[in-house]
């Protein structure tokens, strides 16, 4: 049951009629406080367009830097760690066993099956906080 519901949240938030939240009132994402803290500047969209040129939801919340925005540091260097999402990171954990446990969410967990061990050498975990004003942090719409 539980697949069936996130089955329709997603073809939701995928969908047109997610697009409501992208407004200018004050709870939209379109207020000039919600793009000050996204950085809207950041990314490619059509500041003309209704919705900024977005298909729905999802379309948004994956948004596109626009080209030189972010630039990944030493994109040659293997030692250098980026992060894959809006987060501050609180630790690094080195000589990850395939068999070690770790903590997500108060449960245990192991390297074992978890991207990031093992498929490239690695054995290197990394944990990351999220912030209060990280886009992930922030409620999409409801149906």
């Amino acid at each position: 049951m539980l697949k069936k519901i996130l089955t329709a949240w997603c073809e939701f938030l995928s969908s047109g009629d997610s697009l409501y939240v992208l407004n200018d009132s004050p709870s939209g994402w379109k207020c000039a406080e919600a793009q000050r803290t996204v950085g809207m500047e950041q990314y490619e969209h059509d500041p003309h367009d209704e919705h900024w040129g977005f298909a729905s939801w999802n379309d948004f919340f994956t948004r596109r830097f626009k080209d030189g925005e972010r630039p990944v540091a030493s994109p040659d260097d293997n030692k250098v760690i980026v992060s894959a999402c809006e987060s501050t990171p609180y630790g690094i954990s080195t000589d990850v066993t395939r068999q070690g446990r770790f903590w997500i969410k108060s449960q245990p967990l192991f390297a074992a099956g978890h991207a990031g061990h093992d498929d490239f050498g690695c054995s290197v975990r990394r944990r990351h906080g999220l912030s209060a004003l990280s886009e992930c942090d922030q409620l999409p719409p409801l149906a």
